[in-house]
């Protein structure tokens, strides 16, 4: 939906992504993004927007692919992002309506991933110059039935950090007081996962503070 992209001569920097309702990002042969950073990226911020599917997404996914509401990757010259306030999940804004339905319980021979929020940064710079606070993830469905594949892959992640620095705090993922804010069913040997942090062995992960909760997991043999 949203992408940017500098060059190594030309940081894109500076942008302010705000007020934004992006809605129906979502393929089955490709990986899709609401909001995607990438290389040569600085200085961003992505504030108070919202990410959802004004319809059930069951179709049978003929690749193996990946649904990132908001994905920045960039280890490169990334040393400044502020991930704040966003509403992800849903029909509506705000997490509102029925809920955002994906993936499907009809056999199929490809998987089928939901990622919240994304994250391949820098380890060398101060945790706190990277900032995912205060965002919702709730009002998700989420169905793999997976034929002939094994994967420990999660078909659910709320929040992943793959090998930089950040500060992860006062995030809701799910509810406290509404079961099944996230269903996630599956049929294979895999997890459901909130937070994830795979640091390198130089990088910093501040977490703190997030509440998760009104998680239901179902696991089914096919």
């Amino acid at each position: 939906m949203i992408y940017s992209q500098g060059s190594s001569t030309a940081i894109n920097s500076g942008n302010v992504f705000q007020y934004n309702a992006i809605a129906n990002f979502f393929s089955t042969t490709v990986n899709s993004y609401g909001i995607f950073l990438g290389a040569n990226n600085n200085d961003s911020y992505v504030i108070k927007n919202s990410f959802y599917q004004t319809v059930s997404r069951s179709t049978v996914p003929s690749a193996n692919v990946i649904n990132t509401a908001i994905s920045i990757e960039n280890s490169t010259n990334g040393t400044m992002y502020r991930v704040d306030s966003n509403y992800i999940g849903g029909t509506d804004v705000m997490a509102g309506g029925s809920p955002m339905t994906l993936g499907t319980s009809t056999s199929c021979t490809k998987y089928y991933r939901f990622r919240g929020i994304y994250l391949a940064t820098l380890t060398n710079i101060n945790p706190e110059k990277i900032t995912i606070k205060y965002n919702t993830i709730t009002n998700i469905t989420n169905t793999s039935n997976m034929t002939g594949i094994v994967t420990t892959s999660s078909p659910f992640e709320g929040i992943s950090l793959s090998g930089g620095n950040a500060y992860i705090a006062y995030n809701t993922i799910g509810s406290t007081t509404s079961a099944g804010a996230i269903s996630v069913n599956f049929n294979k040997a895999s997890s459901f996962a909130g937070i994830t942090y795979n640091g390198a062995s130089n990088s910093i992960g501040l977490i703190t503070s997030n509440t998760i909760g009104g998680i239901s997991v179902a696991v089914a043999t096919v």
